[in-house]
């Protein structure tokens, strides 16, 4: 009987440790990002770097938060601004022998409120078509890069 008391005061201070602890993780709870989630189940998952961060659910909370904030991006552009979007290279992610460029073509996502909407470009050969266009709407000379404007195809 002498040991009951003992033992009722530690799983007394037990009880009201875990009762706090639960509480604790209600209130602290960091909320999912289900699209991040979502992403992380499309990704390789080999954290090889080839994106920039040190593993696959970084690229996913960075791609998600992106994607949060992207219309309040294109709710600031101006009526004469276009806003491009693409990538610094392509990596096939199944040829694990380097993280450096290869066949992978990127992304050119194009959007302003002088562009027309649902104008599929192909595939371009180079990010000179980037420039041309960026020059060729700026008016500046880019005759001596590659590629070609899209200009004339994108805006309305």
């Amino acid at each position: 009987m002498e040991i009951l008391i003992p033992v009722l005061i530690v799983s007394g201070i037990g009880l009201v440790a875990g009762v706090i602890l639960a509480i604790a993780s209600i209130v602290m709870a960091v909320p999912k990002d289900e699209k991040a989630e979502a992403l992380l189940e499309v990704l390789p998952g080999a954290n090889c770097g080839a994106c920039g961060f040190s593993g696959c659910s970084g690229y996913a909370a960075a791609l998600s938060y992106f994607d949060m904030r992207l219309p309040e991006i294109i709710g600031a552009l101006a009526p004469d601004d276009v806003l491009m979007i693409t990538a610094d290279h392509g990596c096939d992610p199944s040829y694990t022998k380097t993280t450096d460029h290869t066949r992978e073509y990127v992304p050119y996502l194009i959007c302003g409120k002088g562009v027309k909407p649902g104008v599929d470009l192909g595939t371009k050969l180079c990010f000179g078509t980037i420039a041309q266009t960026i020059c060729d709407y700026l008016g500046v000379d880019a005759s001596t890069l590659d590629g070609k404007s899209v200009l004339g195809d994108i805006l309305a």
